[in-house]
């Protein structure tokens, strides 16, 4: 914020096309979602997801076929799936995805 950012904070029940759209209007760089919305997100909108600079699911394993949806379209975006206890308030993990198909990190 230091360097001129700002947060969008969504509110509401947004579908996956009007999360699109607040994504696109609000300009958004980096994204911080749940892993369960990540994945449904992956599967409807995922060029929005792949346009962006880092994108950061938070919570249990997503599906791999999330990461694939949005790796396989030759974007630059970087993914760093993150966990943490409640406690955290945030993350106290983060895990960079750097291909879909390896799943060494996951069991």
């Amino acid at each position: 914020m230091l360097a001129g950012g700002s947060i969008a904070i969504l509110s509401g029940d947004l579908d996956n096309d009007r999360l699109a759209a607040a994504l696109h209007r609000h300009e958004v760089t980096v994204l911080f979602i749940a892993t369960s919305r990540f994945d449904a997100c992956a599967e409807a909108i995922p060029a929005t997801l792949a346009d962006l600079r880092v994108l950061l699911p938070v919570g249990p394993r997503p599906e791999m076929a999330s990461f694939h949806a949005v790796l396989d379209r030759q974007t630059e975006v970087d993914i760093r799936h993150c966990y943490g206890a409640s406690a955290a308030l945030a993350c106290a993990l983060a895990h960079r995805v750097r291909r879909a198909h390896d799943t060494r990190q996951y069991g």
